[in-house]
């Protein structure tokens, strides 16, 4: 059994303690989450889209998925699989702090992602960067030898490609 990196996405009414409930499932089996996002979907904010990251078997996620199932205010939880195909993006902002030349060497290292400034002043630059859980790290790997500071990340957003829609899944197991 192997343990690799897993992407659920659950719809679930927007309602006091919905989330708490989610994340109890999790520690309350031992298992972490590791990105957590949370935004209303409904243009009356009565339900919710959490995506989560976590690690596990297939297994396990399947189990998972099935008891969020089982939660009250959840309507649909599903897997976002490879198999399937499903598109990921996450954002960061990242701040740096050293001398000029080295902000012009990063800003030029930036050149090849979709990274935009956001903010210079002083020693400091802030910019944005924007792509995969593997891009943000590749990105932030980089920015180590430039003075790197901090780092606030978004955690995934993540869909389904094509016209598979999560509110249309059957949700009978």
């Amino acid at each position: 059994m192997q343990i690799k990196k897993h992407v659920l996405a659950v719809l679930v009414e927007n309602e006091f303690g919905a989330l708490a409930r989610i994340v109890e499932l999790f520690s309350a089996r031992g298992y972490n989450i590791e990105t957590l996002t949370v935004a209303p979907v409904s243009r009356d904010k009565k339900m919710s889209r959490i995506t989560i990251t976590t690690y596990g078997t297939d297994k396990t996620i399947d189990l998972i998925c099935k008891l969020l199932k089982r939660i009250v205010p959840v309507h649909h939880a599903a897997e976002l699989s490879t198999a399937d195909g499903y598109i990921e993006r996450e954002l960061a902002l990242v701040q740096i702090i050293s001398d000029a030349k080295t902000r012009e060497k990063a800003m030029r290292a930036l050149e090849n992602y979709r990274a935009d400034i956001v903010d210079i002043d002083g020693d400091s630059l802030v910019f944005e960067v924007i792509g995969n859980s593997q891009t943000i790290d590749e990105v932030l790997t980089k920015m180590e030898s430039y003075g790197l500071a901090t780092v606030s990340r978004t955690g995934i957003a993540a869909g389904f490609k094509g016209a598979k829609r999560l509110d249309k899944l059957d949700n009978t197991d």
